[in-house]
């Protein structure tokens, strides 16, 4: 788990006693004997406080501070000082310190300033985030949602990452929205191009990834149009197809699946010796661990630079419902008709559920709820003709309930549902007849 609190000094006596006090108070601290060190390992996404020693060798505790809040501006940095060095502590909190300590301090009041601190630091994140919060849900594209703190910070490095071009490595169970993310990194004014590393071997892929290289975008064999590069058009990737010229190569390419090619060592020697190449968004369903000690530490390294993983759906609970409303008003709106109610009772067995296929599974649940009409089914229809769940009979059970759903609203008067669902009278009719409806029974 990530740090809350960094510490730096260059006393080992100081980081050992400092260190003590707060991990008695349940914080997570990570302690460094150089800014150097501590600054290698922290980026804007850090929501903690930073406490570093004034007089160090090499970067100074000054210089340190300098350059944390060129990272973020609004870092909180407890400075800590000398007896007789107040004017330079001073001068620090000009500079944008949140505040400092003269050594020797007691540790009430070392704690007292950073709980001032960290509120601080809550603030400016959640300010910020709601800033971001209303970039992500109006810009075009894909949409994260989810109020619980991992997706704030699912999102908050996402929308780091969405400025800089670095290679991307996204690990999470199936269904949790790896794909989802890196169509998020996406620049919008260019198609998404998607390969599937389970189909092709590295050689394959090297190959797919050069032409792409080459200011080339996938059109199919037969001659088709290529799609106009925009936020919604998608190009799955695959050795069925051919390449045309284009004014722009591929920014970005999503690999899929990485974890399962077979000779990965190739794709990291290509990587590697590729100056200019679309960047790579992989993913992967195997946590970084696994990727390391099974044969992949070079794609690891090379793609894992900055590496995400997503959490899974039970430890999102708290964004079940948002999640789970938001697919039916999709649903519904799609579709054409009106959003059924979720009842107290189904709303609790939703938060119960134990949802091993994440969000995707979520969504197919609430998918089915606004379709079929018959009330809350957490687990997937069967295949079998005997329990009447083929295509054939989800399709009979879906115009059923279109039906249905337009008869209610209409109170039975059969020339209002014609005129909305653009049947013809006889149609209606046969329709009707097909599924036992009675106009009598609707009318109010």
């Amino acid at each position: 788990m990530r740090a809350e609190i960094i510490f730096v000094d260059d006393e080992r006596h100081i980081r050992d006693a400092v260190r003590q006090t707060l991990e008695i108070e349940s914080y997570r601290v990570a302690t460094y004997a150089s800014a150097s060190d501590a600054l290698a390992e922290i980026d804007n996404t850090f929501a903690g406080v930073i406490i570093t020693d004034i007089n160090m060798p090499q970067m100074n505790g000054m210089a340190f501070l300098d350059a944390l809040l060129r990272i973020d501006a609004d870092f909180q940095v407890i400075m800590l000082t000398g007896h007789g060095d107040i004017s330079t502590a001073v001068q620090a909190m000009r500079q944008g310190a949140y505040d400092f300590l003269e050594k020797p301090f007691s540790s009430q009041h070392l704690l007292d300033t950073l709980q001032r601190a960290f509120d601080k630091r809550k603030l400016v994140l959640e300010n910020r985030d709601l800033r971001q919060e209303l970039t992500f849900q109006t810009q075009p594209g894909p949409r994260l949602l989810g109020h619980s703190d991992a997706m704030q910070q699912v999102r908050r490095i996402l929308a780091h990452q969405r400025k800089r071009q670095s290679d991307l490595l996204i690990s999470g169970e199936n269904g949790t929205g790896k794909k989802l993310c890196a169509q998020f990194l996406q620049p919008d004014d260019q198609c998404f191009h998607s390969l599937d590393c389970a189909n092709h071997n590295s050689q394959q892929v090297i190959a797919l990834l050069e032409t792409l290289s080459e200011q080339r975008v996938a059109v199919p064999r037969d001659g088709a149009q290529s799609p106009p590069n925009d936020a919604l058009c998608e190009v799955q990737i695959d050795s069925h197809h051919a390449f045309a010229r284009e004014p722009r190569r591929a920014a970005l390419v999503y690999l899929a699946h990485v974890d399962k090619l077979e000779d990965p060592d190739l794709l990291d020697q290509w990587l590697a010796s590729q100056p200019s190449r679309p960047r790579i968004v992989a993913s992967t369903r195997r946590s970084l661990l696994w990727m390391q000690q099974y044969g992949h530490p070079g794609l690891v390294t090379k793609l894992g630079e900055v590496a995400l993983t997503l959490p899974p759906l039970s430890e999102r609970e708290d964004d079940i419902d948002l999640l789970f409303n938001n697919f039916c008003r999709n649903a519904a709106s799609r579709y054409g008709i009106t959003l059924p109610r979720l009842t107290a009772a189904e709303r609790d067995q939703l938060r119960a559920h134990q949802w091993h296929g994440n969000v995707q599974q979520l969504r197919g649940v609430a998918e089915r709820f606004v379709l079929l009409g018959q009330g809350l089914m957490l687990d997937a229809p069967q295949s079998s003709h005997s329990h009447g769940n083929t295509l054939t009979d989800l399709l009979s059970q879906f115009e059923r309930s279109v039906l249905t759903d337009a008869l209610s609203r209409h109170g039975g008067r059969l020339k209002d549902v014609q005129s909305e669902l653009g049947l013809a009278r006889k149609t209606l009719y046969d329709k009707l007849k097909k599924h036992a409806l009675d106009k009598a029974g609707f009318k109010s």
